[in-house]
């Protein structure tokens, strides 16, 4: 095989084990998940299952979330806590 070939492989398909945790959340956004300012709404046990713990020196609490996807290109977002009221 070549390099690119198999370096666009997911280690679970080559048979290693992966570092990475494999906790995630999925849910189709509707447009009561998302807000004008360009964020979206995640439930609180699944935004504590997934992403790391947000700064509460910060006002609101937030964290800054660096993602690279499978083809090495980096995204970074925002988290930050609000109360949701209903």
């Amino acid at each position: 095989m070549q390099q690119e070939q198999i370096d666009s492989f997911l280690p679970i398909e080559m048979g290693i084990v992966s570092k990475q945790p494999t906790n995630y959340f999925c849910k189709t956004l509707t447009g009561s998940d998302t807000s004008t300012h360009g964020g979206f709404f995640v439930p609180r046990r699944a935004a504590e299952k997934v992403f790391p713990p947000l700064d509460f020196t910060q006002q609101p609490p937030a964290q800054e979330l660096i993602a690279r996807d499978l083809h090495d290109v980096e995204s970074k977002f925002g988290t930050s806590f609000e109360v949701r009221r209903r």
